[in-house]
């Protein structure tokens, strides 16, 4: 392929979209879920809202301040995310283990691309469930949901894991909160985390 070739489908294909990275300036909102990339050395874009997926830290005055950020990553431990950091607000997160974990944990049956387990992660009557059986439509409770609730030294930081899927708490002192399941899609350590999120 000579050069003209390559710049032409170079340009149709970034017209196109499909080069187009995935930036943090807000999550992309896709079916089930949002996908976001956090880089751990800007401000900016390390720390996320859970409420509108946009960026947790805004710059006023030339100076960078909360604006409502529910997740960090990289900022209060080295690769590692932590949830509940902003004021009068705390948070738990339990690391569920990636596809074949829960796979084997569960034993439901996966369809092409290992995706039932994440996508099946819901509430029902105040508990988290994950698919049974995926031709009958059944869900069985996911026993991690415990671990939220339960006192244990640092529960609001988890090691990021390349594929890990985490559950996560966030509440208030006005006792109102809210679940949250994401899964990293994407990991470079000391640089950037690009995960899919949703609350339950």
């Amino acid at each position: 392929m000579n050069r003209i070739a390559v710049c032409i489908l170079s340009v149709a294909v970034a017209a196109s979209g499909l080069c187009r990275p995935v930036l943090a300036q807000e999550s992309v909102v896709l079916d089930e879920g949002r996908i976001v990339t956090l880089y751990v050395l800007d401000a900016m874009t390390s720390h996320l809202s859970f409420n509108d997926g946009k960026p947790g830290a805004i710059v006023q005055g030339h100076l960078t301040y909360n604006r409502d950020s529910q997740l960090s990553f990289g900022t209060y431990a080295e690769d590692s995310f932590t949830v509940g950091i902003q004021g009068g607000e705390d948070g738990a997160i339990v690391d569920i283990g990636d596809d074949a974990a829960l796979k084997a944990r569960y034993g439901y049956s996966e369809t092409v691309g290992n995706v039932q387990g994440f996508a099946s992660i819901h509430l029902e009557s105040g508990q988290a469930v994950i698919v049974k059986n995926y031709q009958t439509k059944q869900f069985q409770p996911l026993k991690e949901f415990s671990e939220l609730a339960r006192e244990r030294p640092d529960r609001n930081k988890a090691q990021v894991g390349i594929g890990h899927m985490y559950l996560i708490h966030i509440w208030n002192r006005r006792a109102s909160s809210y679940y949250v399941k994401l899964k990293v899609l994407a990991y470079v350590p000391g640089q950037y985390v690009t995960i899919r999120w949703s609350r339950l």
